[in-house]
This record gives C-alpha cells, structure tokens and sequence, in this order.
C-alpha cells in the first residue's frame, strides 16, 4: 500500500487529506505547522529540530507538503530523502527564497 505524509500549514491541505482518503486505500498521515509563521527563517534546520516532528513520517513513500515558506520547505525536502522518502510534492505556491508572499 501506498503511504502518504501530507504537512499541513492551517487550511492549506486539509482537503487533500480528506479526497485521498474518500477515494482510493493509501495510508495517509499528517503534521499541522502553524499557519503564522516568520517571514524569515534565521536557522531553518534548527526550527525544524524544535518542531519535534517524528522522523518516520519523512519516511512515507510521497509526501505533499503545504509548507509555503521559503525557508522551510527545502529542509522538509532533504528530510525527506534522508529518511528514505520516494518523492516529494511541493503544493501551493511557487516559492523563491527572499520574495514575500501574500497568503
């Protein structure tokens, strides 16, 4: 079976949860980040470590991530290929590091 980690930042996401698992058997699993979040991200890798996120979930053969940010989302990335993820999916908006975005 197909496994399915899906991070969730506020709305952004929770549909997506909700179709894939009203229409097909994947195993899918979820981590809720905080919809406010700084615009800059000092220590991106050090945020990441305090969120105590558990390892095994990078581990899931796609994740989706909703993340948004551009400081975040390329460690969500690289966990992912360290754990052994397939693939990963970067949802939302097209992000570049320095450019503030409008949610």
């Amino acid at each position: 079976m197909i496994s399915i980690g899906i991070i969730t930042r506020g709305k952004y996401g929770l549909r997506l949860i909700d179709n894939i698992r009203s229409n097909s058997n994947f195993n899918v699993s979820s981590i809720e980040l905080s919809e406010s979040l700084p615009d800059f991200i000092e220590d991106p890798a050090e945020f990441v470590a305090g969120l105590n996120l558990d390892k095994s979930f990078f581990s899931k053969d796609l994740i989706i991530t909703y993340t948004m940010h551009p400081d975040l989302t390329p460690v969500i990335v690289r966990l992912a290929g360290e754990n052994g993820s397939h693939a990963v999916i970067i949802a939302g908006v097209a992000a570049k590091a320095g450019v503030k975005m409008s949610f």
